[in-house]
């Protein structure tokens, strides 16, 4: 069962499988499905990037990086953990829990934690929220669910992917205290990479986020957690040695004074995503957009609709019905008026066909 479906996850950004199939270079299709910022490296990032020494082993414990990032976020350089991708960091979250113990997961949500636990023989089960928008998430149930057995972990993800479903720190909090023994896993890939870290009580809340996606470089691979130092240390054992380049590095180095320009590309994206939405709204399209860098349209079959718009338009959305929201995609705006009309009207045309 593992290995079926890590064979067949789905998430956005191009499928170079898929590409070839159709005949399709990478450069050929303008990518709406992945969350990331589609208007270039910030110069500081690409000149320091052009600059990285890479005849050389990174460091072995990332320093400078790890003490710069530390100071930055106001925790302590062992209270973190950095990895080469927030993505590697589940997994690795999920293999130091137990053989054969039971996590949670809050869902509908990023499948990456699930898909490790199958693959390392964890048992999963699932708190699911209202699958219709606005995607209500009962945090008294979710409380009374965390509290009602034994779990190694429960993950979840604020703003949630796709939903985009926030949960407050007392919200967290209360969680985490349900979850105990176990430890809350709170995937804040899509918040604010240097915004404060979620209070965290010892080993209990795991907070979790990734670089790249705001600078627009997923390519390099580099995310970063919070938590208490007895939980980073025993993270640390299980790092293969030189796990993160020197490139990404590089970017934790450097990300720490661009924190204004940062939040600006946060606002631009979520200003882009809020009128794309409100656009496709007034031509009839519904659409979910909760203050977040994306937005979900419900369009009928979405699989089918994701593959018109790939196939005549050499556009590419995320299809949400891994997630069990069939009628759904996601669109992650592309900061550029002209491309956004272009899926406008594909989208249009694409729906109507499948009506």
């Amino acid at each position: 069962m593992a290995q079926r479906m890590l064979s067949d996850r789905v998430h956005g950004s191009l499928d170079y499988g898929e590409l070839a199939r159709l005949g399709l270079r990478p450069g050929d299709v303008i990518d709406f499905s992945a969350n990331t910022f589609a208007d270039g490296l910030p110069q500081r990032i690409a000149e320091a990037l052009a600059s990285t020494n890479v005849t050389h082993y990174p460091d072995r414990e990332m320093e400078p990086a790890r003490s710069e990032l530390a100071a930055c976020l106001g925790v302590g350089p062992r209270e973190l953990a950095i990895g080469a991708g927030a993505c590697s960091l589940l997994w690795r979250l999920v293999a130091m829990t137990p053989a054969g113990s039971t996590v949670g997961v809050v869902g509908p949500t990023f499948s990456e934690f699930r898909t490790a636990a199958i693959a390392h023989g964890r048992r999963v089960d699932e708190f699911c929220s209202d699958l219709g928008a606005p995607f209500a998430l009962k945090v008294d149930d979710l409380v009374a669910w965390a509290g009602a057995r034994e779990r190694a972990a429960v993950y979840v993800c604020s703003p949630n992917n796709p939903t985009g479903t926030v949960l407050v720190p007392s919200d967290l909090q209360r969680i985490a205290a349900a979850v105990s023994p176990g430890i809350l896993v709170v995937d804040e890939a899509y918040a604010t990479p240097f915004a404060a870290p979620r209070p965290k009580r010892a080993n209990d809340i795991v907070s979790l986020r990734s670089l790249t996606k705001i600078l627009g470089c997923p390519g390099i691979r580099v995310g970063y957690l919070v938590a208490g130092a007895d939980l980073c240390a025993r993270l640390e054992q299980s790092r293969p040695t030189w796990s993160v380049g020197a490139h990404a590095l590089t970017i934790v180095s450097t990300c720490c004074a661009l924190v204004p320009e940062l939040q600006e590309r946060e606002r631009r994206l979520k200003q882009a995503a809020s009128a794309l939405a409100e656009q496709l709204r007034e031509r009839g399209v519904p659409c979910h957009q909760p203050g977040t860098p994306w937005l979900l349209a419900r369009v009928g079959d979405g699989d089918t609709v994701r593959a018109c718009l790939l196939e005549r338009h050499r556009l590419l959305v995320r299809a949400c019905a891994s997630f069990g929201l069939a009628e759904w995609i996601r669109i992650s705006p592309r900061l550029s008026p002209a491309l956004d009309q272009r899926l406008i009207s594909a989208l249009l045309e694409c729906v109507q066909t499948d009506a």
